[in-house]
């Protein structure tokens, strides 16, 4: 072997940045040959294995030839702290043992941006066995060290950073939402951005804003949840670093008109008055999401239309999928329009989704009304939202229903059982952020990035939710085979070693649906074997069960179903 890849990722969000083979490609532009050996390594936020670190430094140095080269890719967007601090301790602990440090091997470090200095990984060009080895380089080009990092540099420009999917970091809420005003909408949907999402959508309005240069800028967030006004105002303030730009609320400019505002408020708004009087500062107008154009007819009316000449409408969610054209600025999805007094408004947009309208008289609305279930736009916050009857009804009518198909042996079949293997991976998401909150909500100090969620290895129901936990709820998960849960076989040994890395954290058993607890149960028992500690929580999203959990056991479910227990 010559040359090796390390490509290192949370294990969280394994799917960050560059796959291990558009990783493997860019090494090779880069020195000419494919990596002869290639790792993709995951890193937990609270546990840094210490021997496992030295087991990778042990094979890194016999698989690299004299004067070869270890390319360490640990380049992925994130906004998280905690993240970048266990990285920056799990590359120094790789590099300072022993077989690394005193090899010849040249190391080549890719990140997202340069470590600063107070950093160890800039720490480590500082020590006199690797000062002359290593190499950090950012997706910018930039390099840290001392040596030549031309190719690697040239090879970037031929291998940009995959871009972030923002699908991933959008939440789509299920339910009937309703818009209230003199003409009341009703939607199946509601989208609303994580908080990778919300970093995502600020830098592309920043981007787009910049280019567009308002002097003041109008919001209304009257249909939006807390993420819209503060992603708002985190540009607002950046914007104005640059420039003065005045902000304000459409409704606290209305209270302004009418007089009622307290006296500091009044000065505020005042401020933003004499900004828009000059006739040559630009508006922006900014909305959370456009369907009707009701949000933006009552921002610009509000504010009044002879601005409209200066101005600029956004909207951060087109919520159809209507033909947009392209967008005139950076980082906007593209252009839709608007009618408004006899002429058409552009409307500027970041990311275009379904909220499926439906009528007054759907059979959805009918029963979400009937049950007390509709849900009145901005929806609140998520961690205090159950499983409603009606969304489920909605769930399964896209999954359906039918005979069960993974049975332990112990029992028949259930004749009537949630299809949720067919889900999509946005109500995967959905699911799996209800979990997390349920979680976070049941096991005091717990945290997403410190928890472990262990399920049975199915393509069930929990197959798309267990990939939604990893990927898009940033939860660590292990799957355990069925066989090993029905007791044939023992753990093997990476998945006893990634529970034991896991051990100190949350830990959690969960499964799609459960009918009399075995799954469920046994797969606590093999978790108490190994570690000789309990699961902190038990779960499933459907209980089917006639009986409660055994006395002792942290139970929770999103929604009980009572109605299915026909066998076949």
């Amino acid at each position: 072997m010559s040359d090796v890849l390390v490509r290192i990722r949370p294990a969280s969000d394994t799917l960050v940045g560059r796959s291990l083979a558009e990783s493997s490609s860019l090494m090779e532009a880069a020195f000419g040959d494919e990596p002869g050996l290639s790792l993709d390594i995951e890193f937990m936020l609270d546990v840094t294995d210490d021997e496992h670190i030295d087991d990778i430094a042990q094979l890194l140095h016999s698989e690299t030839e004299p004067h070869g080269v270890i390319f360490i890719d640990a380049s992925f967007p994130t906004d998280a702290l905690r993240s970048y601090q266990v990285l920056d301790s799990l590359v120094w602990l790789l590099l300072v043992t022993e077989p690394i440090s005193s090899g010849s091997a040249d190391i080549v470090i890719l990140m997202e941006e340069l470590p600063v200095p107070v950093d160890q990984i800039a720490d480590l060009m500082n020590l006199p066995e690797l000062k002359t080895r290593l190499i950090v380089v950012d997706e910018a080009g930039r390099t840290l060290g001392g040596g030549d990092a031309t190719h690697v540099v040239d090879a970037l420009k031929s291998h940009p950073p995959v871009a972030p999917d923002i699908d991933r970091e959008i939440l789509r809420r299920r339910g009937v939402f309703r818009n209230q005003g003199k003409d009341s909408s009703f939607y199946s949907f509601y989208y609303e951005p994580t908080d990778a999402g919300s970093d995502l959508l600020e830098r592309r309005l920043l981007n787009a804003l910049q280019a567009y240069g308002p002097r003041v800028v109008v919001y209304d967030a009257t249909i939006s949840g807390d993420w819209f006004p503060s992603l708002v105002r985190a540009v607002s303030v950046k914007l104005s670093s640059r420039s003065p730009v005045a902000i304000i609320d459409t409704d606290e400019w209305l209270s302004f008109q009418a007089g009622t505002l307290t006296k500091p408020q009044n000065r505020h708004a005042a401020h933003v008055a004499e900004a828009l009087k000059d006739e040559t500062s630009t508006v922006a107008f900014i909305i959370p999401a456009f369907s009707s154009g009701r949000a933006a007819m009552r921002t610009v009316e509000a504010v009044g239309r002879p601005l409209l000449s200066r101005s600029q409408i956004f909207a951060i969610i087109v919520g159809d999928r209507r033909e947009l054209r392209a967008g005139s600025y950076d980082g906007t999805l593209g252009a839709s329009s608007l009618e408004y007094a006899g002429s058409q408004l552009d409307v500027e947009v970041f990311y275009q989704a379904a909220l499926d309208l439906l009528g007054p008289e759907d059979w959805l609305v009918r029963a979400a009304s009937a049950l007390g279930e509709v849900n009145d736009l901005p929806a609140g916050p998520l961690r205090d939202e159950r499983l409603q009857t009606s969304t489920v009804w909605s769930l399964l009518r896209e999954c359906g229903v039918g005979k069960e198909s993974f049975v332990p042996p112990s029992r028949a079949p259930r004749r009537y059982y949630p299809v949720l293997e067919r889900m999509s991976p946005w109500d995967a998401h959905y699911i799996g952020e209800l979990v997390v909150q349920k979680i976070l909500r049941l096991v005091p100090n717990s945290t997403r990035d410190a928890m472990l969620v262990v399920v049975p290895d199915e393509e069930t129901g929990i197959g798309p939710i267990s990939r939604a936990l990893l990927h898009r709820c940033n939860t660590a998960v292990l799957r355990v085979p069925r066989m090993a849960i029905s007791g044939g076989d023992g753990l093997d040994a990476e998945v006893t070693r990634k529970l034991r890395r896991h051990q100190a954290e949350t830990l959690v058993v969960f499964d799609e649906a459960t009918v009399t607890y075995s799954t469920l149960l046994s797969l606590g028992t093999l978790v108490k074997r190994e570690l000789g500690r309990s699961v902190d929580l038990t779960g499933c999203v459907f209980n089917l069960a006639l009986s409660d959990p055994p006395a002792g056991t942290p139970f929770f479910h999103l929604r009980r179903w009572r109605a299915v227990q026909e066998e076949v």
